[in-house]
């Protein structure tokens, strides 16, 4: 029988930065009242999945919503760094209007481009690509996927790296989800039969 693992990604809960208008990359901000309120509920709807095991990103705000999620369950979560955000370099915790600002003849050039070139590129020698921040969860789940098989996992990670993965797969056919596509908290339903990664469900997601 080939093994298999289910995973829940999920998008932390908003932040101080979300609604601030900020590029939080490896920065970090506290959970609001709403962002607590949104990872409360999901505790809710996810009250009869059996987890085994959770990892969240070693940032607070994905810890803190991944914390909340397991609420009354004795149950470790063990961070790791491959499960962050992008980093944006010089832009983190800054307003993320200036990215866009300051990089518009960038922006001007992705689309002229074909996908998977655009996965390579990168605005700065500091600001990671589409393709290395895939590159890093794709090794964390292949890492987890051979220690601890046929097992039910929760991941609590970041809106950027969820979408990069979404396309990656190719979720939406032709079409690259655009940036905030993925909500705060929302998720992906992935199951990892041997080396495929089947996408069950997505939940929180704007195509």
């Amino acid at each position: 029988m080939t093994p298999t693992n289910t995973i829940y990604i999920v998008r932390h809960g908003e932040t101080e930065h979300n609604i601030n208008g900020m590029a939080q990359g490896h920065t970090d901000s506290p959970l609001t009242p709403d962002g607590i309120k949104q990872a409360t509920d999901l505790s809710f709807m996810f009250k009869d999945i059996p987890f085994d095991i959770a990892f969240a990103s070693d940032l607070s705000r994905a810890y803190k919503t991944a914390e909340i999620i397991l609420s009354g369950r004795d149950m470790k979560i063990i961070t790791s760094e491959l499960l962050r955000e992008r980093n944006y370099g010089i832009y983190d915790g800054r307003p993320a209007r200036l990215f866009k600002e300051e990089n518009m003849e960038m922006f001007e050039l992705l689309k002229t481009l074909p996908r998977k070139e655009k996965r390579k590129i990168k605005f700065a020698p500091s600001i990671e690509s589409d393709e290395e921040i895939i590159d890093r969860l794709i090794t964390f789940l292949n890492k987890i996927k051979t220690e601890h098989t046929n097992k039910t996992i929760l991941i609590t990670t970041h809106g950027g790296i969820m979408r990069a993965f979404l396309n990656h797969l190719d979720w939406n056919g032709e079409e690259d989800l655009k940036a905030g596509a993925i909500k705060n908290t929302g998720y992906i339903k992935l199951k990892i039969e041997g080396d495929n990664f089947l996408v069950e469900d997505v939940v929180g997601v704007e195509k």
